[in-house]
């Protein structure tokens, strides 16, 4: 992917259930960061590994500053791009949680793609996920409201 140009993105999205044990989720998930050029953890993931206390620790524990875009989410309370809080554009009603982070994830890679910097795109995957939850299902049906194909300022 690379060689060809390409960048790797990796969400470690811990579930410990599909684990032996944590020790094991972490040396595996650490291969991975080791190889991608950003990382999408999840704070509430990185805690419950026993791998970070709050969001710089995260960050500092998946790379950021060692050459690594590090955008640790923070569930309603935004994310942390660089060191700085993006929060939501906006509160919305929850009615399923399910796939939130893939559709920020989702929101984030598409803005990055078409250019945005790291705190637009952000915005953009925040819009794409708080659409998610306001819908019942991890992939809910496309409808008028959905924010995909938003132009995304450069």
């Amino acid at each position: 992917v690379k060689a060809g140009g390409g960048r790797i993105a990796f969400d470690g999205n811990y579930r410990p259930r599909l684990w032996s044990d944590a020790a094991t989720a972490r040396a595996w998930r650490d291969r991975a960061i080791a190889l991608c050029d950003i990382g999408l953890p999840t704070l509430a993931d990185e805690v419950e590994m026993g791998e970070a206390d709050d969001a710089a620790d995260a960050a500092a524990r998946w790379g950021a500053g060692e050459g690594r875009e590090i955008v640790v989410k923070l569930g309603a309370e935004g994310c942390l791009v660089g060191g700085a809080l993006v929060p939501p554009p906006a509160r919305v009603d929850v009615v399923d949680s399910s796939g939130a982070g893939d559709a920020f994830n989702g929101g984030y890679l598409h803005a990055r793609l078409a250019g945005a910097a790291p705190a637009e795109a952000a915005l953009a995957g925040h819009r794409l996920a708080g659409w998610n939850i306001g819908r019942r299902g991890a992939i809910p049906a496309r409808d008028a409201d959905a924010p995909y194909g938003q132009k995304v300022p450069a």
